[in-house]
Parts: structure tokens; sequence; C-alpha cells
């Protein structure tokens, strides 16, 4: 009894993962075609002028990266490992009113 339950439910699993399987493909392969070109690294993709990219500092522990497509096509970028964000603005030199 425990053996029959068991290979109905293992078939209606298997087809239930065979009927979603082309509705899968369709979709993996369309989002494919819809992105030629191959994957380009952030920084290279921002000394072209291909996108804007901007580095905000929440804390010294989490920022926020903005990257704007400044193209009319969808662009594939690969980030690198790590930010690093050095501060631009200077402290003021400290001492009696100065």
């Amino acid at each position: 009894m425990c053996r029959l339950r068991e290979s109905r439910l293992s078939v209606v699993a298997l087809a239930l993962a065979a009927a979603s399987l082309p509705s899968f493909m369709r979709a993996e392969s369309g989002e494919r075609s819809a992105s030629a070109e191959p994957p380009r690294d952030l920084l290279a993709a921002e000394a072209e002028g291909s996108v804007e990219v901007t580095f905000i500092a929440n804390d010294s522990r989490s920022a926020q990266v903005v990257v704007r497509n400044r193209g009319d096509r969808p662009l594939t970028l690969r980030l690198p490992a790590a930010f690093a964000g050095i501060p631009v603005l200077a402290q003021m030199g400290g001492g009696m009113g100065q």
C-alpha cells in the first residue's frame, strides 16, 4: 500500500517537472537572445562612457553603487569582487579658530 502511494507520487512529481521544462527553456533562450553581447567589466564600461557609476557610502561598512546605462541597449555587466571608496572632503586643520 505504501509503495503504491510512493510510486504514484513520484510519477506525478516527474510529470509536473517534465511539463514545466519546455516553458523554462523558452524563457531562458529568450533572455539570452535579447542580450547577445557578452558581459562587460563595469569599470571598462565606465571608462568607455557606456555607463555612469555613482558610489554612495552609507557608513564605514556599507554603501550603494548606482549604475546608469547611458545607451539605448541593455547591458550585462560584471561587477568587481570588492569596492573601495576614498573620502574626498578634507578635514580642516584644527586649533584655535583656524
